[in-house]
């Protein structure tokens, strides 16, 4: 009997690879200033294993990083809205034939830090829970 072993170099397939596309939020909030109503950067995050593109159609709306790979950390970059009005644009994410819209209103109220009273994320127990347990 004669057994072969083969193996496969991630460089190999790297381009067989199935494109995958997704962002973490399909809206987000922004106040006058282009921050969050608590006066924040806001972003979200991007996963794309063969590349990404980020445009908009609105010339007050934009992003850090409009193009990338793998997984980033985007910041949503607006101008002031000196319109006095709420205004809403959409920020398309692209890879290949995948694309997510993400759409971004924007009013015109100053920010209220004033109103924080606690903030955390809690980002830091996401590795601690698990499916059908009490950490």
């Amino acid at each position: 009997m004669g057994g072969g072993i083969t193996s496969c170099n991630t460089e190999d397939k790297a381009e067989e690879a199935v494109a995958r596309l997704s962002i973490d939020t399909h809206e987000a909030t922004l106040a006058r200033n282009g921050k969050s109503p608590l006066d924040q950067d806001v972003k979200f995050r991007v996963i794309a294993n063969k590349g990404y593109e980020i445009t908009s159609e609105q010339d007050w709306l934009g992003v850090d990083k409009p193009t990338g790979h793998g997984l980033n950390d985007v910041l949503i970059v607006a101008k002031e809205n000196e319109s006095g009005a709420l205004r809403t644009g959409t920020l398309l994410v692209r890879s290949g034939n995948l694309y997510e819209e993400l759409v971004v209103t924007q009013t015109e109220q100053a920010p209220d830090p004033m109103r924080l009273f606690y903030h955390q994320d809690f980002e830091w127990c996401i590795p601690l829970a698990q499916p059908n347990s009490d950490p």
